[in-house]
């Protein structure tokens, strides 16, 4: 919290799963209301959200900055399209191939009537 960082951290947050929404303030104070009231099964909840909250600002990767970390899932997500856009490709070019070797064969017959109509 005394970090430069803290300033630029959400302060309310949805999370689209089990922690669902809150705010950083609400959070902490019930946090440490609950250890001062020595109700720690009721902090716990509250304690596994800060921790979610962490981990999903980058707090815990200390090796790579915040602006890295989100460089690097889009990467990685690119790299995920790249690969469906090839199988893609690939399963393209196989019905092409199929496609025309029945042209061949279908025009080969053609050819074959046409010459045996000649004679």
């Amino acid at each position: 919290m005394q970090s430069k960082l803290f300033s630029i951290l959400p302060f309310q947050y949805q999370f689209q799963n089990d922690f669902g929404a809150g705010n950083l303030r609400d959070d902490l104070s019930s946090f440490l209301a609950h250890c001062a009231g020595n109700d720690f099964n009721s902090a716990v909840g509250f304690l596994y959200r800060l921790v979610y909250y962490q981990v999903q600002n980058g707090v815990w990767d200390k090796e790579q900055p915040i602006d890295k970390k989100k460089k690097m899932e889009i990467v990685d997500e690119l790299e995920s399209r790249l690969l469906l856009i090839s199988e893609k490709l690939n399963q393209n070019i196989e019905l092409n191939n199929k496609l025309i070797s029945e042209l061949e064969t279908k025009k080969n017959n053609i050819t074959q009537l046409i010459s045996t109509k000649n004679t």
